[in-house]
């Protein structure tokens, strides 16, 4: 059964679209990710300064991290809310409004693109040809997730309540399994905060937690990512895989915070937002790990996906 079986395509269209008016906390509060992912996403093209896409640019988090590194960056974003937070936090970028699936720049214009935390709401088969078309031969597309490191005892933890694999509810599955429309991806969970060469490569109907479809292991907003790597389409060269590491400090008010940034608090009714936020203040105040701290790393692994435009 498909995640949008599952869910619902009307639900998973309310998902996909509730980031806008959070554009402001999730600016604030989702993680970046560490320079040498983004270096060895990019390191195809060789050295240089390059012109390079962040599609599905959210409020521009990569953006800002691919200007510090000296790119040349086209921001390409469909909400209005998080492309004008983007323009407000990013001004040496240009922001655009478009998706993934019609990408308003002509053929073979960039060097590479970056999709960061964006590539499980995409269409993926339309996406694969939208991103071969305006990346050039030899270029590069590269998705990229932070996840939480659920080695950790209390991180495993909260990702069980805000994920809301405890409880037996049919809402706690659709958080677990959310999808959208057949060949739509689903990324990875967590912070988002799962391919392997059926689940996530090829045909609409794969699943993952960043590739939608048919049995994703987790959420949109987040991902546990995918194994092995990806596959973004005839035009693109195998997938390479890399996994870099690296943390955020919260304390209990931003790891709440955090959380509503996510898409499911986002929608949740009133109740369920403070059962969500009761849930995680006990966590910090009583989980061995955390308790009596009033600071805590949360730690993320970076996945990234690459693979070079052939022709």
């Amino acid at each position: 059964m498909s995640g949008r079986e599952r869910l619902g395509l009307q639900q998973w269209r309310v998902r996909a679209n509730s980031f806008g008016p959070a554009a402001e906390l999730y600016d604030r509060v989702r993680p970046s990710y560490p320079s040498e992912a983004i270096e060895w996403a990019l390191s195809p093209l060789g050295a240089g300064a390059w012109r390079v896409m962040d599609v599905g640019a959210g409020t521009g988090i990569m953006t800002r991290q691919l200007v510090a590194l000296g790119h040349e960056v086209i921001a390409v974003e469909p909400d209005e809310q998080m492309r004008a937070r983007l323009a407000q936090t990013t001004l040496v970028a240009t922001p655009l409004a478009g998706r993934a699936e019609a990408i308003p720049l002509p053929d073979a214009s960039v060097d590479g693109a970056v999709a960061a935390q964006a590539y499980h709401w995409f269409d993926r088969d339309r996406a694969h040809e939208e991103l071969a078309r305006v990346i050039r031969p030899g270029g590069v597309f590269a998705a990229v997730w932070n996840t939480r490191d659920e080695a950790e005892p209390w991180v495993a933890e909260y990702s069980r309540i805000v994920e809301g694999a405890r409880r037996g509810q049919d809402a706690s599955r659709q958080r677990a399994s959310i999808g959208g429309p057949t060949g739509l991806s689903r990324g990875p969970r967590g912070d988002v905060e799962r391919s392997g060469a059926s689940s996530w490569g090829g045909s609409s109907g794969a699943s993952a937690e960043a590739s939608e479809m048919s049995s994703p292991p987790a959420v949109p907003d987040g991902p546990d990512v995918p194994r092995p790597a990806l596959n973004f389409g005839g035009s693109f060269a195998d997938t390479e895989l890399a996994t870099f590491h690296h943390e955020a400090t919260h304390t209990v008010e931003t790891l709440v915070t955090l959380m509503q940034s996510r898409s499911y608090y986002i929608v949740a009714s009133p109740e369920g937002r403070g059962e969500l936020e009761a849930e995680v203040r006990q966590l910090v105040a009583t989980h061995p790990d955390l308790a009596g701290r009033t600071r805590f790393p949360l730690r993320y692994k970076t996945e990234v996906h690459r693979a070079v435009r052939l022709g």
